[in-house]
């Protein structure tokens, strides 16, 4: 369960990425930071619906969703440095 949600957000992030990278480079920053304000918001209330409705052992499931989101916000950094390269 920790991971299905950092992976989704993460897969259309760089679907969008790649889309605005091709098409309207100019926009790219504009979308970079908007995309970082929804991801703070879709993990944040996922987090609070999970932990109010939902019985389980929070703890392991705040270690691996770190753990996979830390892994996959380095994934796409990775992927954004060299959709950069590719742009310069």
């Amino acid at each position: 369960m920790g991971m299905l949600m950092p992976l989704a957000v993460t897969l259309v992030s760089l679907q969008r990425l790649r889309f605005i990278s091709r098409t309207r480079p100019d926009e790219l920053s504009k979308f970079l930071i908007k995309a970082f304000g929804l991801k703070m918001l879709l993990y944040g209330g996922f987090i609070i619906i999970l932990f109010t409705f939902y019985a389980f052992h929070q703890m392991a499931f705040i270690i691996s969703f770190s753990g996979y989101f830390i892994a996959l916000f380095t994934t796409e950094a990775m992927i954004l440095k060299s959709t950069l390269e590719k742009l310069t």
